[in-house]
């Protein structure tokens, strides 16, 4: 691995359940990551969803919205990953799980090399 540049918390959105309407119900979830100076990027195996499901005794599910109270987790945690870089320890990457690479970054060039034409063009795989 090359040495950690970044230490970040990123977003993404999921679906949570559905509503009582039968619609899809769309949440966030926030993660801690790590960026490499060679452009890969990982994420901490712990996430941290923004919304709890719970359902009433006619089993329709409830969306509670959580993020502040789930961004704060991901603040400590970003906190103690910080301190262990700055320490000069290693990451356990037993713990970490490939999450994308930066645009532009070596690693992705390579990762773009190893694409197939139909890959390239934005076709399903």
């Amino acid at each position: 691995m090359s040495k950690i540049v970044e230490v970040d918390i990123c977003s993404d959105l999921y679906r949570a359940g559905r509503t009582e309407d039968g619609e899809e119900y769309t949440a966030e979830v926030y993660r801690v990551t790590v960026g490499f100076a060679n452009g890969e990027v990982y994420a901490h195996r712990i996430s941290f969803p923004g919304c709890e499901v719970e359902a009433d005794e006619e089993g329709i599910s409830h969306f509670a919205d959580v993020r502040v109270s789930a961004m704060a987790k991901a603040e400590r945690l970003k906190s103690r990953i910080e301190a262990a870089v700055a320490a000069g320890r290693a990451l356990d990457m037993a713990n970490w799980a490939f999450y994308r690479t930066i645009y532009g970054s070596s690693a992705y060039l390579q990762e773009v090399a190893e694409m197939t034409p139909e890959q390239r063009a934005g076709e399903p795989y």
